[in-house]
C-alpha cells in the first residue's frame, strides 16, 4: 500500500509541474499578443495627441487621406448615409491593401 501511495503523490507533483508549466506557456502566449497591441494603442494616443490642432479649432472634421467623401451640412441624410458606406469601403480597402502587400 504505501508503494501504490508513494506512485499516487509522484503522479501528483508531476500533475503539478505540468499545470505550472501550461500557466506559463499560456501566459507568455498572452503576452506575445498583448504587447504588440499595447505598442500600437501607445503610439496611436501619441500620434492623435501631436497632430491634433493645439488651439481648438476647425469644425472636428477630419483631413483624413482616406477620406473620399466630406460631407457638408447641407447634404441630406441619404447622401451622408451613402458617403459613409463609401469612406468605410475605401478604409477596408485601405486595410487589406497594406495587410497583404506587407
Amino acid at each position: 500500500d504505501l508503494e501504490a501511495d508513494d506512485g499516487q503523490s509522484q503522479g501528483g507533483d508531476s500533475t503539478e509541474e505540468e499545470e505550472g508549466e501550461g500557466f506559463e506557456h499560456a501566459a507568455a502566449h498572452l503576452m506575445s499578443v498583448v504587447k504588440p497591441v499595447f505598442v500600437t494603442m501607445v503610439l496611436v494616443t501619441v500620434l492623435v495627441s501631436v497632430l491634433a490642432q493645439p488651439d481648438g479649432s476647425g469644425d472636428g472634421r477630419s483631413d483624413n487621406p482616406y477620406l473620399v467623401y466630406k460631407e457638408s451640412d447641407d447634404d441630406s441624410t441619404g447622401t451622408k448615409l451613402g458617403g459613409a458606406l463609401l469612406n468605410a469601403v475605401v478604409i477596408v480597402c485601405a486595410v487589406a491593401f497594406v495587410t497583404t502587400v506587407l
